[in-house]
């Protein structure tokens, strides 16, 4: 699915909203993500630069899926995803890296592109594949995109975990209004 604007001259700010949907996930971390996502696209709609915002939401957990394309904020409607299943990151971050490639439309000599994304994984941090996390996948998307936020969801969020992916990290059980403002910073578009 290829969300990039034809020729518009619209300078984007793609937003990649990813929730973990396996079974880890149920009961009080699946409030957290909901009341995360929610926080979420407050702070998104607060910011000066809301206009320039897309947002496309991924699920995953065994395998990664995406539920509809790039569209602009004032338009995002999230979808409450079905839960089950162990929660793997490597389709994730598969999926991701296929969105920026398909999705950002690149700089050029008749106009700019879109601004690298930012990315919110909201998660437990169980993964069951944390050994054969392949590293070089996951240093291209760091590279393609501005900020990879990874939001702690629930009481048994393995914090130790979300830090071996990013330095940005969000606890939900703990959230005090502004944190997520703090990883959205747009000062620099």
């Amino acid at each position: 699915m290829n969300s990039r604007v034809e020729a518009s001259g619209q300078h984007r700010l793609p937003v990649y909203i990813a929730v973990d949907t396996s079974a880890s996930m149920f009961g009080q971390a699946a409030e957290a993500f909901k009341q995360g996502v929610k926080y979420l696209l407050g702070a998104l709609k607060a910011e000066e630069f809301a206009g320039d915002i897309y947002v496309s939401q991924l699920f995953f957990s065994v395998h990664a899926a995406r539920y509809g394309s790039l569209v602009p904020l004032k338009q995002f409607v999230f979808s409450n995803p079905e839960m089950g299943g162990a929660s793997r990151l490597k389709p994730l971050l598969e999926l991701l890296s296929q969105c920026l490639e398909d999705d950002l439309n690149p700089s050029s000599p008749s106009g700019r592109g879109d601004y690298k994304a930012l990315i919110f994984i909201f998660t437990d941090g169980c993964f069951s594949d944390q050994r054969d996390m392949p590293a070089k996948l996951l240093d291209q998307i760091r590279e393609r995109c501005a900020r990879l936020v990874l939001i702690g969801c629930g009481a048994r969020a393995d914090y130790t975990a979300l830090k071996r992916f990013s330095p940005d990290i969000v606890r939900i059980d703990t959230y005090q209004p502004g944190e997520l403002e703090e990883h959205i910073d747009l000062r620099w578009l």
